[in-house]
């Protein structure tokens, strides 16, 4: 992380990454851009939680880095887009709470458009 004019720039979201900005007390919302240096796995592990919770708050910090950041951030983006609406309270709680009950029950609810992947 680097703290520059008062701005808050996180480099890479290697694994841990959350873990420590929530331990030190760093506020995501105060999060000014992020930067990949390259995209390795080590660089890059903690982007699946961290850039989803920081759109969540509304934070739309720019986020740069070399070829394939934006098919990084795309693919999150898409994935989690349904997750994102309901944190956001654009979906209706009624249809999970539903299909959960029923799971509860014991029955097997599959969604339209669940995978099974073996």
């Amino acid at each position: 992380m680097i703290s520059f004019a008062g701005k808050l720039i996180l480099v890479d979201l290697g694994e841990g990454t959350t873990d420590q900005l929530d331990s030190n007390g760093v506020r995501l919302n105060g999060v000014a851009g992020v930067c990949f240096t390259h995209h390795h796995r080590d660089h890059n592990a903690d982007a699946i939680s961290l850039l989803p919770k920081l759109w969540q708050m509304g934070n739309a910090a720019p986020i740069v880095g070399p070829k394939g950041t934006r098919d990084l951030v795309g693919f999150l983006r898409g994935f989690y887009s349904e997750d994102l609406d309901y944190r956001k309270g654009k979906v209706d709680e009624t249809a999970t709470l539903t299909a959960m009950s029923k799971i509860y029950k014991g029955e097997i609810v599959f969604a339209k458009d669940m995978q099974v992947i073996r």
